[in-house]
């Protein structure tokens, strides 16, 4: 059953894939520990990405249609926590 066997060129490309996103993780922990230069960059991009996060979700133009379309409590949700992750949810 083709459904069943995942092997060859696909599964390679997985595991390269976790092993790499892996030892990402696993650096960026150790030169947070170690308080190392790059981590000032990382934290100043990912306070950009926030800022921009936030801007994106309030203007996004298709949470309307969310709402309509499958209500309030799914759009928020969908907008903040899927599409602009690090944007806050209102209260």
């Amino acid at each position: 059953n083709s459904l069943i066997d995942v092997g060859g060129d696909l599964w390679n490309a997985v595991q390269s894939y976790v092993g790499l996103h892996i030892d990402l993780v696993q650096k960026m922990s150790s030169q947070v520990k170690n308080q190392s230069p790059e981590v000032g960059q990382y934290l100043h991009v990912m306070e950009k990405h926030r800022d921009y996060d936030i801007y994106s979700a309030e203007r996004d133009p298709a949470h309307a249609m969310f709402v309509k379309m499958f209500g309030q409590e799914y759009a928020d949700g969908f907008v903040h926590d899927f599409l602009f992750a690090l944007s806050n949810m209102p209260s």
